[in-house]
């Protein structure tokens, strides 16, 4: 019959699939941490200078802006509680 394949012979199976599947995974996210460049990073491989530059730029950036909303917030709800205690 063809559906009697052993338990041990489908588990082997699976995990080849899976590892495959993740090595596949791995390639793309290098891929994506190259942005576009033509050359794969292999995984724990070094990016470009300048491609941590503009990662560590832009999580500057974003914990910059995180920061300046969060005081303006605060500024805001200070300055509204001043003023509704002032009447």
């Amino acid at each position: 019959m063809l559906n009697q394949e052993s338990w041990e012979e489908r588990q082997i199976r699976g995990e080849r699939v899976s590892e495959n599947h993740f090595q596949q995974k791995r390639i793309n996210i290098s891929y994506a941490k190259g942005f576009g460049t033509k050359e794969l990073h292999a995984p724990g491989e070094m990016l470009h200078k300048n491609t941590r530059f503009y990662l560590l730029f832009v999580n500057f950036v974003s914990l910059v802006v995180i920061v300046v909303v969060w005081v303006l917030l605060l500024l805001n709800a200070l300055v509204t509680n001043y003023c509704s205690s002032l009447h």
